[in-house]
């Protein structure tokens, strides 16, 4: 401790990242001072915080884009789409989140979407993906839309859900009749 940290009334302990916490779980940080005589100060602190190094569950079911049934012309892919994602079999809880992937990469525009109590319980959640998002790319043909669980210790899961979106631009042609 300097002169200044004992002013202040405070001091900031960095611990590595080469730490070996053990499993996830509860970890309890204490401190003690030793002075300069090498006398040794009661322990205290006592912060309680959680390890959680576990990534979250993948979706089970296939996600929903009632818009891209039979495919994607330009006109649709340039609006908000939603996209419905069924939460079953998830063990989720408030703050984690879900995030759409376009050929396993994320979106352009965020879609990473934080569930709400009632999304949870409901087992189903409505995404967003931006009009226009250049993810989508300008060439026809299929992109695979998935998406995957972040949960609220940052840990991100496998994706799952898959949906194969077809995105057609050809016009299609007239016929006489």
């Amino acid at each position: 401790l300097s002169e200044t940290d004992v002013k202040a009334g405070f001091v900031d302990i960095v611990i590595s990242g080469a730490v070996n916490w053990g499993v996830d779980g509860d970890k309890t940080l204490s401190v003690r001072i030793t002075d300069v005589a090498g006398n040794l100060g009661g322990i205290g602190g006592n912060l309680v915080v959680k390890l959680d190094t576990t990534a979250p569950g993948s979706l089970g079911k296939a996600l929903l884009i009632t818009s891209a049934i039979g495919g994607l012309n330009p006109e649709e892919k340039n609006v908000t789409m939603t996209v419905v994602a069924n939460l079953d079999g998830l063990a989720l809880q408030l703050g984690d989140a879900i995030e759409l992937l376009i050929d396993g990469k994320p979106f352009t525009n965020a879609t990473r979407h934080v569930l709400t109590a009632e999304e949870i319980a409901a087992k189903s959640a409505n995404i967003s993906i931006a009009a226009a998002d250049s993810a989508w790319g300008s060439v026809d043909g299929d992109r695979q839309i998935s998406a995957r669980v972040v949960d609220s210790a940052g840990n991100v899961g496998v994706a799952g859900g898959t949906l194969k979106v077809s995105l057609d631009s050809v016009t299609p042609a007239s016929q006489n009749v």
